[in-house]
């Protein structure tokens, strides 16, 4: 038998807990409250690449209370909708080819999801890359 002694109405005294061999130790949470999750942040340093170019993503998530969201308090992600257009890895983002990406982060913490503003990359091509292909004295020849 587990017994609570502590006055069961008022709970800013605590509890203090004694079990007794042979029997399960279960403390109950009934009354336990987990902050929500406030707000859920993502930027990058430069919105506007060219091919090959980098930047640095950063997200932060934080609860009501101010406290920040850890990877030990729930699954944490960064979403990128186009990874043809740019590879994210260890918070860094490089461009690969011409086009739009977006990325967003999404927590989940005891069945509740949350996500950030999504925030659009775009990657272009530098100016002065583009190929003109002129042909001078063709021939084709077709076999038989």
């Amino acid at each position: 038998t587990i017994k609570a002694l502590a006055d069961s109405q008022d709970f800013t005294k605590g509890y203090l807990y004694y079990m007794v061999e042979g029997q399960d130790f279960v403390i109950p949470l009934g009354n336990e409250s987990m902050s929500a999750v406030d707000e859920v942040i993502i930027s990058l340093k430069n919105p506007r690449l060219q091919v090959s170019g980098t930047t640095n993503l950063s997200y932060t998530v934080n609860y009501e209370s101010g406290a920040e969201f850890t990877e030990l308090d729930g699954y944490m992600e960064v979403i990128n909708t186009n990874p043809e257009i740019a590879m994210l890895q260890d918070g860094v983002v490089t461009a690969l080819k011409r086009g739009k990406t977006e990325f967003y982060v999404k927590i989940r913490r005891n069945g509740e999801t949350v996500r950030s503003d999504r925030y659009i990359l775009e990657v272009t091509i530098p100016k002065g890359n583009k190929v003109k292909v002129r042909t001078i004295n063709c021939k084709v020849e077709m076999p038989m």
